[in-house]
Protein backbone atom coordinates (compact mmCIF):
# COMPACT_ATOMS: atom_id res chain seq x y z
CA UNK A 1 0.00 0.00 0.00
CA UNK A 2 2.80 2.36 1.22
CA UNK A 3 4.94 1.42 -2.53
CA UNK A 4 1.31 2.39 -4.39
CA UNK A 5 1.00 5.55 -2.35
CA UNK A 6 4.93 6.41 -3.13
CA UNK A 7 4.39 5.93 -7.18
CA UNK A 8 0.89 7.93 -6.99
CA UNK A 9 2.92 10.97 -5.21
CA UNK A 10 5.68 10.51 -7.75
CA UNK A 11 3.65 10.30 -10.81
CA UNK A 12 1.37 13.36 -9.90
CA UNK A 13 5.07 15.25 -8.76
CA UNK A 14 6.46 14.55 -12.78
CA UNK A 15 2.56 15.74 -13.86
CA UNK A 16 2.57 19.16 -12.08
CA UNK A 17 5.81 19.70 -12.46
CA UNK A 18 6.36 19.31 -16.33
CA UNK A 19 2.41 20.16 -16.90
CA UNK A 20 3.46 22.88 -19.49
CA UNK A 21 5.33 20.92 -21.49
CA UNK A 22 2.61 17.55 -21.39
CA UNK A 23 0.18 20.00 -22.73
CA UNK A 24 2.29 22.15 -25.13
CA UNK A 25 2.90 18.04 -26.53
CA UNK A 26 -0.21 16.97 -26.56
CA UNK A 27 -1.77 20.27 -28.58
CA UNK A 28 1.53 19.23 -30.86
CA UNK A 29 0.67 15.49 -31.18
CA UNK A 30 -2.99 16.80 -32.27
CA UNK A 31 -1.96 19.11 -34.60
CA UNK A 32 0.20 16.55 -36.34
CA UNK A 33 -2.44 14.05 -36.30
CA UNK A 34 -5.30 16.52 -37.61
CA UNK A 35 -2.90 17.19 -40.81
CA UNK A 36 -1.22 13.64 -41.36
CA UNK A 37 -5.11 12.64 -41.38
CA UNK A 38 -5.52 14.57 -44.66
CA UNK A 39 -3.03 12.36 -46.44
CA UNK A 40 -3.72 9.02 -47.36
CA UNK A 41 -2.20 5.84 -46.32
CA UNK A 42 -2.60 3.23 -43.10
CA UNK A 43 -3.96 3.83 -39.95
CA UNK A 44 -2.05 4.63 -37.30
CA UNK A 45 -2.88 3.34 -33.68
CA UNK A 46 -1.88 5.11 -30.16
CA UNK A 47 1.45 4.50 -28.88
CA UNK A 48 2.74 1.22 -31.38
CA UNK A 49 1.88 3.31 -34.14
CA UNK A 50 2.17 1.45 -37.56
CA UNK A 51 3.52 -1.17 -35.82
CA UNK A 52 0.31 -3.50 -36.62
CA UNK A 53 0.80 -3.55 -40.26
CA UNK A 54 4.46 -4.58 -39.76
CA UNK A 55 5.30 -8.29 -41.33
CA UNK A 56 6.17 -10.83 -38.86
CA UNK A 57 6.25 -14.08 -41.38
CA UNK A 58 9.05 -13.87 -43.26
CA UNK A 59 7.93 -16.50 -45.46
CA UNK A 60 5.26 -13.83 -46.90
CA UNK A 61 7.66 -13.15 -49.64
CA UNK A 62 6.41 -10.34 -52.57
CA UNK A 63 8.29 -8.09 -53.86
CA UNK A 64 10.91 -10.72 -54.56
CA UNK A 65 8.81 -12.06 -57.38
CA UNK A 66 8.75 -9.13 -59.20
CA UNK A 67 12.43 -7.76 -58.39
CA UNK A 68 13.88 -11.38 -59.91
CA UNK A 69 11.39 -11.14 -62.77
CA UNK A 70 13.45 -11.57 -66.12
CA UNK A 71 10.54 -9.89 -67.48
CA UNK A 72 11.71 -6.32 -65.84
CA UNK A 73 15.51 -6.13 -66.84
CA UNK A 74 14.46 -4.41 -70.59
CA UNK A 75 15.63 -1.21 -70.65
CA UNK A 76 13.38 1.25 -71.88
CA UNK A 77 14.32 3.21 -75.44
CA UNK A 78 15.42 6.02 -73.20
CA UNK A 79 18.41 4.05 -73.27
CA UNK A 80 18.70 3.57 -76.63
CA UNK A 81 20.69 7.04 -77.08
CA UNK A 82 23.16 5.78 -74.88
CA UNK A 83 24.23 3.07 -76.33
CA UNK A 84 25.74 4.83 -79.24
CA UNK A 85 28.04 6.14 -76.63
CA UNK A 86 28.65 2.69 -74.47
CA UNK A 87 27.89 0.00 -76.87
CA UNK A 88 25.24 -2.53 -75.43
CA UNK A 89 26.79 -3.70 -72.27
CA UNK A 90 25.42 -4.24 -68.58
CA UNK A 91 24.05 -0.76 -68.76
CA UNK A 92 21.72 -1.30 -71.75
CA UNK A 93 21.86 -5.14 -72.51
CA UNK A 94 19.15 -7.52 -71.66
CA UNK A 95 18.23 -11.26 -71.19
CA UNK A 96 21.17 -13.51 -71.32
CA UNK A 97 23.60 -10.81 -72.69
CA UNK A 98 22.83 -8.73 -69.38
CA UNK A 99 22.98 -11.68 -66.95
CA UNK A 100 26.22 -12.95 -68.72
CA UNK A 101 27.99 -9.77 -68.01
CA UNK A 102 26.41 -9.09 -65.01
CA UNK A 103 28.44 -12.70 -63.52
CA UNK A 104 31.50 -11.61 -65.27
CA UNK A 105 31.30 -8.03 -63.07
CA UNK A 106 30.06 -9.29 -59.88
CA UNK A 107 33.83 -10.22 -58.54
CA UNK A 108 34.84 -6.56 -59.98
CA UNK A 109 33.16 -5.30 -57.00
CA UNK A 110 34.13 -7.31 -54.24
CA UNK A 111 35.17 -5.60 -50.94
CA UNK A 112 38.58 -6.92 -51.30
CA UNK A 113 38.94 -5.80 -54.97
CA UNK A 114 38.13 -2.75 -53.94
CA UNK A 115 40.29 -2.03 -50.92
CA UNK A 116 43.05 -2.28 -53.79
CA UNK A 117 41.77 1.41 -54.76
CA UNK A 118 41.74 2.84 -51.62
CA UNK A 119 44.72 5.12 -52.09
CA UNK A 120 43.20 6.09 -55.49
CA UNK A 121 39.94 7.15 -54.04
CA UNK A 122 41.74 9.03 -50.73
CA UNK A 123 43.49 11.31 -53.48
CA UNK A 124 41.13 11.93 -55.45
CA UNK A 125 38.89 12.51 -52.74
CA UNK A 126 42.01 15.26 -50.93
CA UNK A 127 41.76 17.07 -54.70
CA UNK A 128 37.91 17.68 -54.31
CA UNK A 129 38.27 18.97 -50.54
CA UNK A 130 40.68 21.34 -51.57
CA UNK A 131 38.69 22.63 -54.35
CA UNK A 132 35.72 22.78 -52.85
CA UNK A 133 37.73 24.55 -49.54
CA UNK A 134 38.13 27.68 -52.32
CA UNK A 135 34.50 28.78 -52.69
CA UNK A 136 32.92 30.76 -51.16
CA UNK A 137 29.10 31.53 -49.96
CA UNK A 138 26.65 29.28 -52.05
CA UNK A 139 27.78 27.37 -54.71
CA UNK A 140 26.92 24.39 -57.32
CA UNK A 141 28.51 21.19 -55.83
CA UNK A 142 27.39 18.64 -58.55
CA UNK A 143 30.10 20.05 -60.66
CA UNK A 144 32.82 19.08 -58.73
CA UNK A 145 31.64 15.52 -57.13
CA UNK A 146 30.54 14.58 -61.25
CA UNK A 147 34.68 15.71 -62.15
CA UNK A 148 35.91 13.40 -58.69
CA UNK A 149 33.44 10.20 -60.81
CA UNK A 150 35.16 10.94 -63.70
CA UNK A 151 38.73 11.01 -62.33
CA UNK A 152 38.32 7.97 -59.75
CA UNK A 153 36.00 5.66 -62.78
CA UNK A 154 39.05 6.54 -65.25
CA UNK A 155 41.80 5.77 -63.35
CA UNK A 156 40.18 2.21 -61.23
CA UNK A 157 38.68 0.76 -64.17
CA UNK A 158 40.72 1.98 -67.44
CA UNK A 159 43.96 2.92 -65.64
CA UNK A 160 44.61 6.10 -67.10
CA UNK A 161 43.80 9.86 -65.14
CA UNK A 162 42.74 12.72 -67.36
CA UNK A 163 42.59 15.08 -64.56
CA UNK A 164 38.88 16.38 -64.50
CA UNK A 165 39.25 17.78 -61.11
CA UNK A 166 41.90 20.12 -61.70
CA UNK A 167 41.69 20.16 -65.67
CA UNK A 168 37.87 21.02 -66.47
CA UNK A 169 38.55 22.10 -70.12
CA UNK A 170 40.15 18.57 -70.57
CA UNK A 171 38.65 17.82 -73.96
CA UNK A 172 37.17 14.70 -72.82
CA UNK A 173 35.78 16.24 -70.05
CA UNK A 174 33.88 18.82 -71.76
CA UNK A 175 33.33 15.72 -74.22
CA UNK A 176 31.41 13.84 -71.38
CA UNK A 177 29.50 17.50 -70.46
CA UNK A 178 28.31 18.10 -74.09
CA UNK A 179 27.46 14.16 -74.69
CA UNK A 180 24.93 14.25 -71.58
CA UNK A 181 23.40 17.32 -72.42
CA UNK A 182 22.64 16.15 -75.66
CA UNK A 183 20.89 12.74 -73.84
CA UNK A 184 19.17 14.96 -71.28
CA UNK A 185 17.86 17.46 -74.49
CA UNK A 186 16.84 14.11 -76.17
CA UNK A 187 15.03 12.74 -72.95
CA UNK A 188 12.82 15.85 -72.56
CA UNK A 189 11.97 16.29 -76.27
CA UNK A 190 9.09 14.70 -77.51
CA UNK A 191 9.73 14.97 -81.46
CA UNK A 192 13.80 13.73 -80.89
CA UNK A 193 11.99 10.29 -79.67
CA UNK A 194 11.77 9.66 -83.23
CA UNK A 195 15.30 8.57 -84.05
CA UNK A 196 15.24 9.87 -87.69
CA UNK A 197 14.21 13.24 -86.27
CA UNK A 198 16.89 12.85 -83.91
CA UNK A 199 19.75 12.14 -86.70
CA UNK A 200 18.65 15.36 -88.37
CA UNK A 201 18.63 17.30 -85.32
CA UNK A 202 21.78 20.38 -85.07
CA UNK A 203 23.21 18.01 -82.72
CA UNK A 204 24.27 15.07 -84.57
CA UNK A 205 27.42 16.68 -86.35
CA UNK A 206 28.55 16.70 -82.66
CA UNK A 207 27.47 14.01 -81.23
CA UNK A 208 28.88 11.96 -83.81
CA UNK A 209 32.19 13.96 -83.32
CA UNK A 210 31.80 13.18 -79.33
CA UNK A 211 31.03 9.47 -80.07
CA UNK A 212 34.01 9.20 -81.96
CA UNK A 213 36.51 10.87 -78.98
CA UNK A 214 34.86 8.27 -76.52
CA UNK A 215 35.48 5.27 -78.34
CA UNK A 216 39.16 6.69 -79.62
CA UNK A 217 39.71 7.34 -75.29
CA UNK A 218 38.12 3.56 -74.63
CA UNK A 219 40.33 1.91 -77.41
CA UNK A 220 43.40 3.84 -76.92
CA UNK A 221 43.53 5.32 -73.73
CA UNK A 222 47.04 5.74 -73.05
CA UNK A 223 47.29 7.51 -76.09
Amino acid sequence: MALLLLVAVVVAYVLFSFRRQIVELYRLNRRCTATLEKVPGPSCLPIIGLAHHFKWDNLDIRFQRILESNANITKPNQYDIISEWIGTGLLTSTNQKWFHRRKMLTPTFHFNILQGYHDIFARQGEVLVDLIAKEEGVFDLFPYIKRCALDIICETAMGTSINAQKGANNEYVRAVERLSAIIWDYERSESTHLHLVYCKHVVECPKAGFCLLFYSFYSHPKS
